[in-house]
């Protein structure tokens, strides 16, 4: 894999820091309890009150912790599994290792966008750290050979149709939130006591997109592939 040691470097960082925040996440303790707030715009928000999250709403703080353990318990064997297969040449590794470093990335860039804390800067690093690692991982492939390791029977069609779903799924959801608060100036339901809509935002401006040039391209190279094909013959 080129730029193997690299990422199998970057790969351990990300394993110790997500260990270190998704631990101290979990196990944190103090705080003055639950409390209500005021926020800016005048709704009562429930605190968590509680460890590093205390600062956090208690819906908000429930999905970090629900967030750490995943990362714990099968963000970081995933990792590490993933990061050793593809450094001893496993295509299907090296696979894997993208959407588990995607996972990361996605994760640790929600909370260094979302939630201050103690733990900011580990946040920062881990957001910083699954990019590059990321971003050598994508550029390790042979792209003019990557489709030999595909069978003919790959449901390509299906995978595309499956990613404009998804796409189309998650838009609607979260449009369905916005477009009303926009007309109406009522805050959307998840704001809180938060100045913008982080996932949201990321979700509407990367992860929707994403998949619909994805399940685009899908669906248009089959097509290619099928009308070459036909005009063989």
């Amino acid at each position: 894999m080129k730029n193997g040691r690299i990422v199998l470097f970057l790969s351990m960082l990300i394993i110790v820091l997500a260990a270190v925040a998704a631990g101290y996440g979990l196990l944190s303790g103090g705080g003055m309890g639950r409390q209500m707030f005021t926020s800016v715009r005048g709704e009562q928000v429930a605190l968590d009150g509680r460890g590093v999250y205390q600062y956090d709403s208690v819906s908000m703080a429930a999905q970090a912790r629900g967030q750490d353990a995943v990362t714990l318990f099968a963000g970081i064997p995933l990792l590490a599994v993933s990061v050793t297969l593809s450094v001893r040449g496993s295509f299907r590794g090296r696979l894997l290792l993208i959407g588990t470093l995607g996972y990361f990335l996605y994760t640790y860039m929600s909370y260094s966008f979302l939630s201050y804390n103690a733990l900011f800067l580990i946040y920062v690093a881990l957001m910083s750290l699954s990019l590059y690692a990321f971003i050598l991982t994508m550029a390790s492939f042979d792209y003019n050979r990557i489709s030999g390791h595909f069978g003919p029977g790959l449901p390509v069609r299906v995978i595309g149709a499956y990613l404009l779903l998804i796409a189309f799924a998650v838009a609607m959801l979260w449009l369905g939130k916005i477009a009303g608060s926009l007309t109406s100036g009522v805050p959307p339901q998840g704001l809180e006591h938060y100045s913008t809509l982080v996932i949201q935002a990321m979700d509407l401006g990367i992860l929707v997109p994403s998949s619909v040039l994805a399940g685009v391209m899908l669906i248009r190279k089959n097509l290619s592939a099928i009308c070459s094909h036909r005009s063989s013959l």
